[in-house]
């Protein structure tokens, strides 16, 4: 028979996010009721970002333990916090669900509950038929783990409405709560959100937040799954700031990407397409030593190269084969012709809008 208290146990670790993780393996060791047992393996795919796998699993325990309310609530509050990663339109409904319900809740399950509330209503109060979800309860404001999301809801309305200098304010405090309690995914979620919601307003101090929270995530995760949100929103910032990184960090990406649980891979390509795709283009291939030669590279050759005579001179190029390149009469064009010409001329490479050979040729010789 489980202890009464236990479910309040259960709360109290899950306050530290995923900082709680020794508190679940203890539990999943000596807990001997099955419905728990479930819960803490659903977390567990939670916590490595298996969000299909662990909807399913939420949906087949959730059938056998109506009767048990709090345990029910628990379930409820990650399905809630999934579907919002995966189908708004559901997770509007659980939200309203609960919302009107919230007074039938068991005790011990309520912050838990309002918590998850509170964090899916900022990330989706931009949908009209999310209603706030009020605190009028002070107990929710004097729990630490709910303000996190009530100082970041609060700092995404701000952000949205213009208000930036205000938002930036509530998002550092949300992080300073965060860090207080710990709580490393209000850590994270406070540093990301305002890199993101700041990029263009102050892109230098949104590149430092970015870059602390990639160095919050690599302190506190042990798996590779939970930190692509934050590599997304760092490629952003980097397009703003420091372009000439864009290489490194997708090299980064791609690697972290490769480590990823297949298990887990098809949702998060999925989500980060664009941004993966992207990326394509800055990854170096030193194996291509020769490109065809396309409109796109023969129109940005002829802005580049006004004088023959002077770029061969520039270059060391023979003229005669500036010209072929320029006119389109050479079918290939060698990668070392084009880092003859990049050096040579002093091209200043874009790697986010010039054609694909002249980036890769920059990128194997770059000495940023």
């Amino acid at each position: 028979m489980i202890s009464k208290k236990f479910p309040e146990f259960v709360a109290t670790f899950l306050e530290y996010g995923g900082y709680g993780k020794p508190f679940l393996n203890y539990y999943f060791n000596h807990s001997k009721d099955s419905d728990w047992l479930d819960y803490f393996l659903i977390l567990k795919l939670v916590w490595k970002r298996e969000y299909p796998k662990a909807l399913r699993e939420i949906d087949r325990v959730l059938k056998r333990v109506r009767k048990n309310k709090t345990l029910t609530y628990f379930l409820l509050a990650e399905k809630l916090a999934l579907l919002s990663r995966l189908d708004t339109e559901q997770a509007i409904s659980l939200y309203k669900q609960l919302k009107y319900g919230f007074s039938k809740i068991p005790k011990t399950a309520r912050n838990v509950v309002a918590t998850v509330m509170i964090g899916v209503h900022a990330e989706l109060q931009s949908n009209e038929d999310m209603h706030e979800f009020r605190t009028w309860s002070k107990q929710y404001l004097e729990h630490n783990p709910t303000r996190v999301f009530l100082e970041l809801g609060m700092a995404r309305r701000k952000a949205i409405s213009g208000n930036l200098d205000m938002a930036k304010e509530l998002f550092l405090d949300a992080f300073e709560i965060a860090r207080s309690i710990p709580h490393p995914g209000g850590m994270s979620d406070s540093l990301n959100d305002a890199a993101w919601y700041l990029r263009e307003y102050d892109s230098e101090f949104s590149l430092k937040l970015a870059q602390k929270c990639l160095y919050i995530d690599g302190q506190y995760y042990e798996k590779f799954n939970g930190v692509i949100n934050e590599f997304d929103t760092y490629h952003e910032v980097l397009k703003l700031t420091k372009v000439e990184c864009l290489c490194e960090n997708a090299m980064i990406l791609y690697s972290i990407f490769e480590l990823i649980q297949e298990t887990a891979k098809g949702y998060l390509y999925k989500r980060y397409e664009g941004m993966l795709k992207e990326c394509l283009k800055f990854i170096t291939d030193l194996e291509v030593s020769s490109y065809r030669s396309e409109l796109a590279l023969i129109e940005y050759l002829r802005s580049r190269i006004s004088n023959i005579t002077a770029a061969s001179n520039k270059t060391g190029i023979a003229r005669h084969r500036l010209r072929g390149l320029l006119n389109g009469k050479t079918q290939t064009v060698r990668g070392e012709t084009l880092r003859k010409i990049i050096t040579g001329l002093k091209i200043e490479v874009d790697p986010l809008n010039d054609p694909y050979p002249i980036v890769n040729e920059w990128n194997k010789h770059s000495d940023r």
